[in-house]
């Protein structure tokens, strides 16, 4: 690529992408709201942004296979 060109980029982002795991839950959970993606060269070079938004909240459960049988 030549300077000055300019490509397409795609990227999927999941609603499992955006989870955070909830001990209590067992589950990943991704709160409803707007989420902002910054695009950068480095941390303090953000180029462009997009707004990803979430109509409600997604939970995927886990096993608890691993979860001891008694208090830790």
């Amino acid at each position: 690529m030549e300077p000055g060109q300019s490509e397409t980029l795609t990227m999927t982002v999941t609603n499992y992408d955006l989870a955070s795991y909830n001990e209590a839950t067992q589950s990943w959970e991704a709160p409803a709201g707007k989420y902002t993606l910054g695009f950068a060269a480095n941390v303090e070079d953000i180029r462009t942004t997009a707004v990803y938004s979430l109509p409600k909240m997604q939970s995927t459960k886990c096993h608890d296979v691993m979860k001891p049988n008694m208090e830790l």
